[in-house]
């Protein structure tokens, strides 16, 4: 045990009142007590600054950590002061944090306050809002009651409350970025044409089935790459880079049999493989590419003839744009086309 409480204090020198020469050798534990004012308190501060404290030799305050308990220690580590209740740290809070723990406090009492006071400024803003919206559906309903008289039958259904004709009105508004231009005189024309019983209704233009399934055939794929046969050398690459198969072909079929070997051209003799070359071009996987199209082609076709007439069948409609407007145009532009095709 002699180690444990090591390094030891030899002696404790004291001038400070109220003592006066004290001079004191301190055991290894030490019991202080007395009346107040007697100089406990004094005596603790002086141990704890190191001041008239000899050390053994060797050692010095630095080697050690002094702890003592008095009525500043209570005071420091057991003041509920920002503090959790019935929670304790032997290390204490040091001035810097308290003052931090404060200020902190302080801003969080003050960013309360103002969000109570945004909250407030909400709900008197929401019940701004519904004033001015009460407002202005009164004010409306009263200033357009002549003209919903003589247009009552546009304002039906959504329109047939003072309530639901501001909010229409306010809706327009937000989609027509402000106020958009209105003419009453174009209003009073087309009024009557709108809502007349006499007013002639036209049905309308009836879509043909599968109107567009004629780009979605079988075989439209090919339509996006280049055909050519499934054993590529030298010859065919170079063919295939001019994209000139169809002419090579077109030359094959009409020339090569009576062509005896020879060119037809220039009456050179040909090579004697050249008619294996050419017919490396034109293979199965070429012919099935083309029977393919061929197919695509037909039934691209049989479905266009089938669609035309349904779109022809708009021109006899009795609307009068229909006649003279861009619908005549463009089948006979469409029309046009598919015949190129």
């Amino acid at each position: 045990m002699s180690g444990l409480f090591s390094p030891k204090i030899t002696r404790i020198d004291q001038d400070r009142v109220p003592f006066r020469n004290l001079e004191w050798t301190p055991a290894a534990v030490n019991f202080v007590y007395g009346e107040n004012g007697t100089g406990k308190t004094t005596l603790a501060e002086a141990i704890s600054q190191d001041h008239g404290l000899v050390w053994e030799d060797g050692f010095s305050a630095s080697d050690v950590q002094i702890l003592h308990y008095d009525q500043q220690y209570v005071e420091r580590f057991f003041n509920m002061e920002d503090r959790i209740p019935g929670i304790f740290s032997t290390r204490g809070i040091e001035k810097e944090a308290r003052e931090q723990i404060r200020s902190l406090k302080a801003a969080l009492e003050a960013n309360a306050a103002r969000n109570r006071d945004y909250d407030q400024y909400l709900l008197d803003l929401a019940a701004s809002d519904v004033l001015a919206f009460d407002s202005l559906k009164k004010t409306c309903w009263k200033n357009t009651a002549a003209f919903r008289k003589e247009y009552s039958a546009a304002l039906r259904g959504g329109l047939s409350n003072s309530e639901k004709f501001a909010s229409k009105l306010l809706s327009f508004r937000e989609t027509s970025g402000g106020d958009a231009p209105a003419c009453l005189q174009e209003l009073k024309a087309l009024y009557p044409s709108a809502f007349s019983k006499e007013t002639l209704s036209y049905e309308k233009l009836v879509i043909p089935e599968g109107l567009l399934s004629c780009l979605k055939l079988p075989g439209e794929e090919l339509l996006e790459k280049p055909i050519v046969g499934s054993d590529e050398t030298n010859f065919s690459g170079y063919i295939h880079s001019l994209h000139a198969a169809d002419w090579v072909w077109e030359g094959k079929e009409t020339y090569l049999a009576a062509s005896e070997g020879s060119c037809p051209f220039c009456s050179q003799k040909l090579p004697e493989n050249f008619t294996s070359l050419l017919e490396s071009l034109f293979d199965a996987g070429y012919n099935a590419q083309i029977t393919a199209l061929r197919s695509y082609d037909a039934a691209f076709k049989a479905e266009v003839k089938r669609i035309y007439p349904q779109l022809a069948q708009w021109l006899n409609h009795p609307f009068p744009e229909v006649g003279a407007g861009r619908i005549p145009a463009l089948l006979a532009d469409f029309r046009q086309r598919v015949t190129l095709f």
